[in-house]
């Protein structure tokens, strides 16, 4: 009975011990920030880990312009030229075209290239994550 008292007024060693490694903890966790810009700017100076980060975003575009090519196109031109039989009896000639391209059937070959794509972005990604678990 005494012990039962005892345990709720000072805890039990394990809670004793625990309570003692508490300040340690508070330590080690407000030092956590500190180390993780050093390793955010230590990878930021690593020239492979830039590489792999413009490479991950030119990917990324690649995956945008595929998409784009499932929707349809409108195109615009206009030319504006001097014609005619003779120097001394030359005419203006102006012409305009708009062409609208609705990607209608392509066999799948568009969404076979965006899957591509996205799986091709996939690697630098990978190997950016692991090399930011390296530093």
């Amino acid at each position: 009975m005494i012990g039962a008292v005892a345990r709720k007024l000072f805890g039990s060693a394990n809670e004793r011990r625990i309570r003692s490694y508490l300040p340690r903890v508070a330590a080690i966790n407000a030092l956590e920030k500190e180390v993780e810009a050093l390793s955010d700017e230590a990878l930021k100076a690593r020239p492979e880990f830039a590489s792999l980060t413009q490479e991950v975003r030119a990917q990324e575009l690649t995956v945008r312009s595929l998409r784009g090519a499932l929707w349809p196109t409108l195109g615009a031109s206009t030319g504006f030229t001097d014609a005619g039989g003779q120097l001394s009896n030359l005419a203006w000639n102006w012409s305009a075209t708009v062409n609208l391209s609705v990607p209608l059937f392509q066999g799948g070959i568009t969404r076979a290239q965006v899957h591509e794509a996205q799986a091709t972005l996939a690697s630098p990604q990978a190997q950016a994550d692991e090399l930011g678990q390296q530093v």
